[in-house]
């Protein structure tokens, strides 16, 4: 390799491409100018040797390779075993679950009408008939006890029968228009409450009386 000669080909081949890239293209001057420096470096770098160009080169012939017999091989048939065919289930009828089927309760049977030990309470409830047409009139049955009062009369009935307790009137009207009969009625106030007020006494009889009146109205 001769250094010098390759050092000044190099430069000469940097200042070439210097003046090419700033003018951005280059004629065919420059293109021939640059391929004989390009081999000035070969023959600098080869020391002499002679310059093969890519065209002149010829590349060396492969043999051809024999061509190979093909192979031939007895290859059995591959036996394929048939699949299994799956068993049809047998159709199972549903358990049907047992239904316990509720007897119904015999109706309990009603309580004895309590039999009224004081004469002069049971006289509260022994009720005249009514020949009047204005009593008639006044007679008229009443859907529900809560709303057929008015406010004075209300305050009154609590005050004088019912010991002034606001909620033991407000329980018994609600009982008594959850009754179907005015027998029942009657001993629901005779256990509850004509007893423990004395309804029978001189002084609430006919208090207690009218408003007994007004029960009965509920199951005309």
């Amino acid at each position: 390799m001769n250094l010098d000669k390759t050092s000044t080909t190099l430069k000469k081949i940097n200042r070439l491409f210097e003046i090419i890239n700033e003018i951005g293209e280059a004629n065919s001057t420059e293109q021939d100018l640059l391929k004989a420096y390009v081999e000035d470096l070969y023959s600098a770098v080869s020391d002499g040797e002679t310059i093969v160009s890519p065209a002149q080169a010829t590349v060396p012939k492969v043999a051809e390779a024999a061509p190979i017999a093909p192979i031939t091989a007895q290859v059995e048939p591959e036996v394929i075993a048939p699949a299994p065919v799956a068993a049809t289930p047998t159709a199972v009828a549903p358990a049907v679950p047992a239904v316990a089927v509720a007897l119904p309760k015999p109706a309990p049977k009603p309580a004895p009408a309590k039999s009224i030990q004081n004469p002069e309470l049971a006289a509260l409830f022994e009720l005249d008939e009514i020949y009047e047409l204005s009593d008639k009139l006044s007679s008229q049955p009443i859907k529900n006890l809560t709303k057929c009062m008015g406010i004075n009369e209300r305050i009154f009935t609590v005050n004088e029968l019912f010991g002034g307790d606001n909620t033991e009137f407000n329980n018994i009207m609600k009982a008594l228009n959850g009754l179907g009969s005015f027998d029942e009625a009657k001993q629901v106030l005779i256990g509850s409450v004509a007893e423990k007020h004395q309804w029978s006494s001189p002084d609430n009889f006919k208090k207690a009386q009218k408003f007994i009146k007004l029960v009965k109205r509920r199951y005309n």
